[in-house]
């Protein structure tokens, strides 16, 4: 494992407190390659934080009443597109920030709860 990946660990462990208050539990982290850390909210909902090769940014995904969403699912329902353009990821320092990434992602994911996806929303 990589000193990143070691990094996206300890992040996504602090922010498990954030992802408690919008209903979601550790569920598990799986190393193989990439590192998937997966979440599981008290209904059918699972959330899957990703990262490794090949690119090695942060990912999420997001299955909800059998739904499966990735970033570019998300970006198909105008309420997510809208909240996307209106609070772009922007790099805070030169180089690369996995929090940066991580806190974005998580951001996203709140107000993704907030609308509630996959209750009122359709793709």
């Amino acid at each position: 494992m990589t000193t990143s990946q070691e990094s996206f660990i300890k992040i996504m462990n602090d922010m498990e407190k954030v992802l408690a208050d919008i209903g979601l539990s550790h569920l598990s982290t799986e190393k193989k390659g990439a590192t998937f850390i997966e979440y599981q909210g008290t209904d059918d909902t699972r959330v899957t934080f990703m990262f490794g090769p090949s690119d090695w940014d942060v990912e999420m995904i997001i299955k909800r009443n059998g739904i499966k969403y990735a970033f570019k699912d998300l970006l198909q329902i105008p309420s997510i597109a809208q909240w996307t353009k209106d609070n772009r990821y922007i790099q805070e320092t030169r180089d690369r920030s996995i929090a940066d990434e991580v806190g974005w992602a998580v951001k996203l994911l709140k107000f993704v709860f907030e609308i509630n996806l996959g209750q009122t929303q359709t793709t």
